[in-house]
């Protein structure tokens, strides 16, 4: 059973850290590009992402993979929403600075 809101789903994305080691979940089969530019942004000494983690979204991958005729064909029919990945890029950023907002407070 899934909550569906105005065409929206719900599902989970965490930012986890343990010590110098940071984690990011993603609810799907995640490309290696997507992944690349989520490593970007995490702040850790190891990041990793761990796939299908809470959740089966199908594949994750950037919108722009729209505009590839015939590339992807069938990944694109097995992925809740082909920009799915420009969504968790932004959504893993924002977690990782809540995190070190709460960080911060915390020390204080």
């Amino acid at each position: 059973k899934r909550d569906v809101l105005y065409d929206q789903i719900k599902t989970e994305v965490n930012y986890i850290t343990i010590g110098d080691v940071h984690i990011v979940t993603v609810p799907g089969e995640i490309f290696p590009d997507v992944g690349d530019e989520i490593k970007k942004h995490m702040g850790g000494k190891v990041n990793l992402i761990f796939g299908l983690a809470n959740d089966e979204l199908g594949y994750i991958m950037f919108g722009d993979y729209e505009d590839l005729e015939d590339v992807f064909d069938y990944e694109k029919t097995m992925c809740v929403n082909i920009s799915l990945g420009d969504v968790l890029l932004e959504k893993s950023k924002s977690l990782k600075e809540k995190l070190l907002k709460l960080r911060a407070r915390q020390k204080k």
